[in-house]
């Protein structure tokens, strides 16, 4: 599924790892991350954590994309979701196991799309574009 995402559909795509540069390079080694993603970036090597506007600006700049083109697929509400829709992102809820409730609590942290299955993403992707 990451080739259709990164060949075939031609987007662009960035890592924003919560850790240290030292396993994020290890687990990039492994499952070679670097032939998928255009950049990774850790928040150890970045010195700011998500949800903090600078790292996902950082991701931006790397990528040379704009918030309102930018989709953030992430699993945790407070630092992927909540730091997506603060910056103007469509954001997409990976809820893969039931760490947080059905319903949100604000409106900063409620997704545009949730999916509880990666392969659904290539749909969104779609109807994201379709939208426009």
């Amino acid at each position: 599924m990451i080739e259709a995402i990164c060949f075939d559909l031609g987007y662009k795509t960035a890592i924003i790892a919560l850790g240290r540069v030292s396993v994020s390079e290890t687990s990039s080694k492994i499952v070679n991350w670097n032939d998928y993603f255009d950049t990774i970036i850790s928040s150890e090597e970045a010195g700011i954590e998500k949800p903090a506007r600078e790292i996902f600006q950082l991701a931006l700049s790397k990528l040379k994309g704009g918030d309102e083109d930018t989709r953030m697929v992430g699993n945790r509400v407070d630092a992927d979701i909540g730091g997506a829709n603060r910056m103007g992102m469509k954001s997409i809820w990976f809820k893969w196991n039931d760490r947080y409730r059905d319903s949100i609590d604000t409106e900063e942290k409620r997704s545009n799309f949730t999916i509880s299955y990666m392969p659904e993403l290539l749909g969104i992707l779609d109807l994201i574009i379709k939208r426009r």
